[in-house]
C-alpha cells in the first residue's frame, strides 16, 4: 500500500510446510538422470501437486510461458504443460494480476495522460489526480460523498511500474503457491478481506494521505500463511522451521521499511494482522492446542467483526 509513490520490498518465495514444494509454474524442472542428452529425463511438479516426468526437448521455457500467460492466443507451444498452463491461466492470482495491469495502462491514460514527471512520481507512473479519479484511497471523497467502494479499488492500482513490478512478483510467486495449497476461495479471501482493512486502518491513522496498491493483500496473505506455520509447527520439520524463521524475519524488515516516506505503514500493518486472524480461522482445527482447538476461530471471527464495526462506525463519524 502505497501513499501515491512506494516501493514494496516483499520477501522471497518460501517452501509451503507439511507437503512437497510447488514450483510456480516457470521453475525450472528437477533432472532425475545425469545425463546431458536430450532424452534426459526431467521431473515437474504440476499446480496440483502431481508428478509429471518428460523429456529435455519438453522442458519449460519461462518466456515462452510468460508470454502466453499475457497473450493466451500467441501462437506458442509448451508440449507436455499443456495442463499446467491452463491451471495458471484460471487461477485467482494470475487474474487479480492481470485486472491490476490493465488498471494501470488505465491510470496512464486518464487525464492528465501520460507518465508523470519523475518530481512528482520517481516510481514511473501516473500523476496522482490520475489515481483519485480511478478509486485511490482518498478520506474526503469517501466520507462526504458516500464512495465507500475506495475501501476496495485501491487494490487495483498502484503508483508506477516499480511498485506494480513488486507486487506482481509476490502476487505469482508467494500467492500461486498459497493458492495451489489453500485453494482459491480461501486465497481470495484472505486477499480481499485483508486488503480492506488495510485501507481501513490506513483511512483511521492516515486520514491525510491518498493510496493505492495491494501490499496489504499481499502481507495478509503472508500473515495467514505465518499462522497457519505456527499451529502446525508440531508437524513441521527442522528445515521447514528454519524457512519460517526466514519469513517471519522478513516481514519484520519489511514493516520497519514501511515507516519510510511515501510508504503507508498502517495499511501494512492492518493487512497483516488481518490476514493472521484469517488464519487461525481457517487453520485452528490444524493446532495441538486444546484452547485454540476450542476458542480459536470463534475468538478470532469475533475479533475480526467487531474490528471492521468499530473501524467503520468511527470512520464514518468523525469526519475529515
Amino acid at each position: 500500500m502505497a501513499n501515491l509513490v512506494t516501493l514494496d520490498d516483499l520477501p522471497s518465495e518460501e517452501i509451503l510446510p507439511n507437503r512437497r514444494p510447488l514450483p510456480n509454474p516457470w521453475t525450472s524442472a528437477k533432472r532425475l538422470d545425469d545425463s546431458q542428452e536430450m532424452n534426459a529425463s526431467f521431473q515437474s511438479y504440476g499446480m496440483d501437486g502431481k508428478i509429471r516426468t518428460f523429456t529435455s526437448n519438453e522442458a519449460l521455457n519461462r518466456g515462452k510461458l510468460i508470454l502466453m500467460s499475457c497473450f493466451p492466443c500467441f501462437p506458442l507451444r509448451l508440449p507436455g504443460r499443456e495442463r499446467e498452463f491452463l491451471n495458471l491461466i484460471l487461477m485467482f492470482c494470475f487474474w487479480i494480476s492481470f485486472l491490476q495491469i490493465v488498471m494501470f495502462v488505465a491510470s496512464l491514460c486518464v487525464y492528465p495522460p501520460g507518465f508523470a514527471s519523475l518530481e512528482e512520481n520517481p516510481f514511473i507512473g501516473p500523476s496522482g489526480y490520475s489515481l483519485v479519479i480511478l478509486g485511490a484511497k482518498y478520506n474526503e471523497d469517501m466520507q462526504n460523498k458516500n464512495q465507500f467502494w475506495r475501501f476496495l479499488t485501491p487494490i487495483f492500482l498502484h503508483v508506477g511500474l516499480i511498485h506494480l513490478f513488486m507486487n506482481l512478483w509476490m502476487q505469482l510467486q508467494k500467492g500461486v503457491q498459497l493458492e495451489a495449497k489453500w485453494g482459491i476461495l480461501k486465497t481470495s479471501s484472505v486477499y480481499f478481506v485483508s486488503g480492506i482493512s488495510g485501507i481501513l486502518m490506513s483511512c483511521l491513522c492516515n486520514p491525510k494521505g491518498v493510496s493505492v496498491g495491494a501490499s496489504g493483500s499481499l502481507l495478509g496473505l503472508i500473515g495467514s500463511d505465518l499462522t497457519q506455520r505456527y499451529l502446525t509447527w508440531h508437524e513441521t520439520s527442522e528445515k521447514e522451521k528454519k524457512q519460517t524463521f526466514t519469513l517471519a524475519i522478513s516481514v519484520m524488515i519489511i514493516m520497519i521499511l514501511s515507516f519510510a516516506p511515501f510508504i503507508d505503514v498502517w495499511a501494512h500493518f492492518g493487512g497483516f494482522m488481518t490476514g493472521g486472524l484469517c488464519g487461525i480461522i481457517m487453520f485452528s482445527s490444524s493446532s495441538n492446542q486444546p484452547i485454540i482447538l476450542k476458542y480459536g476461530t470463534l475468538t478470532s471471527g469475533v475479533l475480526l467483526l467487531l474490528w471492521f464495526f468499530v473501524g467503520f462506525a468511527t470512520f464514518y463519524t468523525n469526519k475529515v
